[in-house]
């Protein structure tokens, strides 16, 4: 038994996100006498995930090894990145390769391979553990309004172009005025009577929304953004097993549009390379349609 088994990612939400079941399966089969996660965001980011701690990341720690022996303490490497050949040309990250790369460390510790098949692996959210009260007020005002997600915030892991939403979201929310319109990143310029931002409906909020969104998102038909920030959350399994969703990703590569890369499951899949105004808005315009 080790005294520690620290989980760490020295990078984005959603890789921390996307670890979240695989995580509690290693858990479950390493005997240890504490369990935490080494990570940069607010620590409410896996506040469901209610047996492991947080802790800092320190410089002991090596981002690029799959995991690391310290006295008696095991420190497991969470991040996809760590090795190129688990990464999809254009950065893609999903949960087929996910299953591959925690397989692979679960050989070198001489332990027997992950449980369960690899779409079981797909996030899942305990949202008794976040602050959904204001999701529940906003939508009960919606009352049967068609709500559309746009995760419109900037990319960080180079997988797509940070073009600008704005023009495009415009010309959508005055073709469909019977649609309201959800943004999570604030646009100055931007605000008609059926465009809403997050931050409106679930401010203050503890260290991070990303889950109140993903909460948000479960009631809302279509889910746009880049395949980063929220619209990672979005990917969540009630949202793959709903046949009624649509989720377009606006990326350099197909295979780095979606968390999932398999097409077996109920929600439709879209995705495009176009980043001008006119494009993009034919393009949600379809989605919408579906």
């Amino acid at each position: 038994m080790y005294d520690r088994l620290v989980f760490f990612n020295f990078y984005g939400a959603g890789d921390i996100y996307e670890s979240r079941k695989f995580v509690k399966e290693l858990a479950r089969r390493i005997p240890a006498k504490e369990y935490s996660y080494a990570h940069g965001k607010p620590q409410n980011i896996l506040k469901d995930v209610d047996f492991l701690g947080f802790t800092p990341v320190t410089d002991v720690l090596n981002s690029m090894l799959p995991y690391q022996k310290i006295d008696n303490d095991l420190f497991i490497n969470t991040w996809i990145g760590r090795d190129s050949k688990y990464v999809l040309p254009g950065i893609g990250c999903t949960v087929e390769k996910l299953h591959e790369m925690y397989n692979e460390t679960l050989s070198q510790l001489s332990l027997p391979p992950l449980i369960q098949p690899v779409l079981d692996y797909i996030p899942k959210i305990d949202y008794n553990f976040y602050d959904i009260d204001k999701v529940k007020k906003f939508l009960e005002s919606m009352e049967d309004t068609p709500l559309i997600l746009i995760s419109n915030g900037s990319v960080h892991s180079c997988q797509a172009e940070n073009f600008p939403l704005d023009l495009s979201i415009k010309l959508l929310s005055d073709k469909y005025k019977d649609h309201n319109f959800i943004l999570t990143q604030r646009m100055s310029d931007l605000k008609t009577r059926n465009i809403f931002y997050t931050d409106e409906i679930m401010s203050p909020h503890e260290g991070t929304d990303l889950n109140e969104i993903a909460y948000l998102s479960q009631y809302c038909k279509v889910l746009i953004g880049r395949n980063s920030g929220p619209h990672v959350f979005t990917q969540n399994m009630d949202n793959w097993m709903d046949k009624s969703k649509t989720c377009l990703s606006f990326t350099y590569k197909k295979v780095a549009s979606h968390f999932v890369l398999s097409d077996s499951l109920p929600m439709k899949k879209m995705w495009s390379p176009c980043i001008n105004v006119d494009d993009v808005f034919n393009v949600m315009s379809e989605a919408i349609e579906k």
